[in-house]
């Protein structure tokens, strides 16, 4: 496992910090893992392919503290993953978002595989 950049403000209530955003390269089972955490779209994204071909990518798509679908779109397209499955969206009405939308954009604008896993199931990959 390796720890790597995100890029999202860390302050809390009355500007208390929160600690360093962050995301995790995992490689498990032969393939690489890529859970993005909460943070915006940024170009360092592509030095990710650098540990091998990314397998997996977990990318926000709920805007206003994150990226939004369309920057979530470019992040894929940056990261070139075989699978991306979207998360951080629809907790709560600031980050309300329909991943129908990603993923129609995922299949039109990259080579990458979007599975959609709603809330509280699990995937097989």
């Amino acid at each position: 496992m390796k720890l790597v950049p995100a890029q999202h403000s860390s302050s809390g209530p009355k500007g208390i910090f929160l600690g360093n955003p962050a995301g995790f390269l995992i490689k498990f089972f032969g393939r690489i893992f890529y859970h993005a955490g909460d943070t915006s779209l940024f170009s360092d994204m592509a030095l990710m392919k650098n540990e091998g071909p990314i397998y997996c990518a977990m990318i926000p798509i709920g805007g206003h503290y994150t990226m939004g679908p369309e920057d979530a779109v470019e992040a894929v397209k940056l990261l070139e993953p075989e699978v991306v499955i979207p998360m951080h969206y629809g907790t709560f009405p600031f980050i309300e978002q329909d991943p129908r939308i990603f993923s129609n954009l995922v299949k039109k604008d990259t080579h990458s595989r979007c599975v959609i896993v709603p809330p509280g199931e699990e995937i097989e990959l």
